[in-house]
């Protein structure tokens, strides 16, 4: 689809948006039979159904809810200048948000990710994600966020890149779920994080991290290796009642003050 294709009918909305597509993939497999689409009937379905926004400037807030991008969706170095709403959204293949500025809030709110998105040195006002699924993990390497973060209640299903990402205002990570590797090495928290009630299955890493405002991980659950190596924490960073199952390293890591592993 077209750019000047895809911007008319998602003007339309979710309702018009979604039963397009449905419309297509329903001729799509009707074509296909009960087989194995050939090579050239899956070519042509990825092309009919990618959508690429990249480098567009959004100047009206853009509200895209209860959509489902049935293809390849990318939005590269695209400029968000009010609200974007991408509340329920399901993505069903891989979605692109890499050098993306969003200059206001953005809600990712209960959004589902079949696959790994991509959101590296993306900008970010204020960021909402919260009950968010990402099914094949995600990338966030390299962004910053200007305003609050929300990850609260998220699950991510495969490895998780923070990498290097910058956090200027409080993070909230209550009750995610990290089910691979959460790899947060050299990330910058300049204010409050929260990761209370949050569960890491197979390993977290917060390696050469920064903690510059208060760090809770009250009631955390470690199961895999853990490493807080050369971390370096500001304030008073509470452990309490968290749990680790697996290798536990807080080698190098300084304090301004002993943390609180109270049980």
């Amino acid at each position: 689809m077209d750019k000047g294709e895809a911007l008319a009918l998602i003007r339309q909305g979710a309702d018009a948006w979604n039963k397009h597509f449905a419309e297509l993939e329903k001729k799509h497999l009707k074509l296909v039979g009960s087989g194995k689409p050939t090579e050239a009937q899956e070519n042509a379905w990825n092309a009919t159904t990618a959508v690429n926004l990249s480098t567009e400037e959004f100047t009206e807030p853009l509200d895209l809810s209860g959509f489902e991008f049935f293809g390849k969706v990318t939005f590269i170095g695209a400029r968000f200048r009010q609200p974007v709403n991408f509340r329920n959204v399901v993505f069903r293949q891989e979605a692109r948000f890499d050098n993306a500025i969003f200059e206001s809030d953005a809600n990712f709110s209960a959004a589902e990710f079949a696959e790994r998105p991509i959101f590296r040195s993306t900008r970010f006002s204020s960021a909402t994600f919260t009950r968010a699924q990402f099914q094949r993990g995600a990338t966030f390497e390299g962004s910053t966020f200007d305003g609050t973060a929300n990850f609260d209640e998220v699950a991510f299903r495969d490895d998780c890149l923070f990498e290097k990402v910058r956090f200027k205002h409080r993070a909230n990570f209550k009750y995610a779920v990290f089910d691979a590797v959460a790899a947060f090495t050299k990330a910058d928290f300049d204010d409050d994080v929260d990761f209370k009630r949050s569960q890491f299955v197979d390993g977290a890493a917060f390696i050469t991290t920064d903690f510059k405002g208060d760090a809770s991980f009250e009631h955390t659950q470690f199961d895999g290796p853990t490493s807080f190596e050369r971390a370096d924490f500001v304030n008073d960073p509470k452990f309490i009642a968290m749990r680790s199952q697996s290798t536990f390293s807080l080698s190098y890591a300084r304090f301004k003050i002993l943390p609180d592993f109270a049980q």
